[in-house]
């Protein structure tokens, strides 16, 4: 009798960062990752967003500094000061307070809950940020609009060039804080990650701290590594039949599966992973692009990095590790 054929468990994906604000354009990947997993949405409107974590209860700075050993305070002193001084310094940059200062590592022995409340306040602080900087952003672009409606003359005055836009809501990589937030993820959501998962970066969210410019600064040195990137169109299906509704579904499946198969050969296997990566692209080109409609023209730019099969002295990152940002 023919030995049988044992499918491979699903493959969990896991959002990064910990904590997400909802964005119109995170309506679109329930079609590419149906239950998406996160430590914790505000304002999903949707169940196909699955949340691990609920805002912690308390803010229990007494039972985080009780697991420290004498002298190890001290390499979160910087933070810890911020956090007490934001009532009245709403200014001071997190960046500033913390780059330096903060020890990359994190004590073995932590109340979870500690240590989550740390976490969300920091992602909370992050938030804010950049959530001012996008309102100025936006003011810039009807500033923009306007000069660009102004009489050629008038615009002749300005002492600059009017089409001059500085990204205001990208600032240097801070790669202290990106190790950071990765090990916050790993540590609190560890209980509830099952074998096979990948962390999926959300990259407006994870913004200058994103685990991006971890793998980045790593190639840069010359470790060897692995990376392609994928367009994907930015769509909500609305079949408009029952076939047509069935045709849908099946090519979200296949897209799961050929990711899933992708994913995994980056774990075994460098000829299947070349196999799989051609799959990936003819099913993005001839199924996927095909199927939209001409007024859903936007996209959702899909990247893998991943360290090569087999490699023994790559950097202590989630590898394959899946990064996602919306396309205008």
């Amino acid at each position: 009798m023919a030995a049988l054929i044992m499918e491979p468990p699903p493959r969990q994906y896991v959002i990064f960062p910990l904590v997400v604000h909802w964005q119109p354009w995170l309506e679109n990947l329930a079609f590419y990752l149906p239950k998406l997993h996160s430590g914790l949405v505000s304002g999903a409107p949707t169940a196909a967003w699955l949340s691990f974590l609920q805002p912690p209860r308390q803010q229990v700075w007494q039972a985080f500094a009780k697991h420290f050993q004498p002298g190890e305070l001290s390499q979160w002193q910087a933070y810890l000061h911020y956090l007490s001084a934001q009532e009245d310094q709403d200014e001071l940059d997190l960046r500033a307070a913390i780059r330096g200062t903060l020890a990359p590592g994190l004590p073995p022995e932590l109340d979870r809950e500690a240590l989550w409340s740390l976490a969300y306040q920091l992602e909370e602080t992050l938030a804010e940020k950049t959530a001012g900087l996008q309102q100025l952003a936006d003011q810039e672009k009807v500033l923009e609009q306007l000069l660009g409606e102004a009489e050629a003359d008038d615009q002749q005055v300005l002492p600059v060039d009017a089409t001059f836009s500085p990204a205001l809501t990208q600032g240097p990589a801070d790669i202290s804080l990106a190790r950071l937030r990765l090990q916050f993820w790993q540590m609190i959501l560890d209980p509830y990650l099952e074998e096979p998962w990948t962390l999926v970066v959300l990259e407006p969210a994870a913004g200058e701290s994103s685990p991006r410019y971890l793998w980045q600064t790593a190639l840069t040195a010359g470790q060897e590594g692995w990376q392609a990137h994928f367009q994907l169109p930015a769509w909500q299906p609305q079949p408009s039949s029952a076939a047509q509704s069935m045709a849908i579904l099946e090519l979200g499946v296949l897209f799961k599966k050929t990711l899933d198969g992708l994913l995994q050969a980056l774990l075994t296997s460098a000829p299947e992973t070349a196999a799989w990566r051609k799959k990936m692209d003819r099913l993005v080109e001839e199924r996927l692009w095909p199927a939209a409609t001409p007024h859903q023209a936007r996209a959702i730019r899909l990247e893998v990095y991943s360290w090569p099969p087999g490699l023994t002295d790559a950097p202590a990152l989630p590898s394959p590790m899946v990064f996602l940002s919306p396309v205008d």
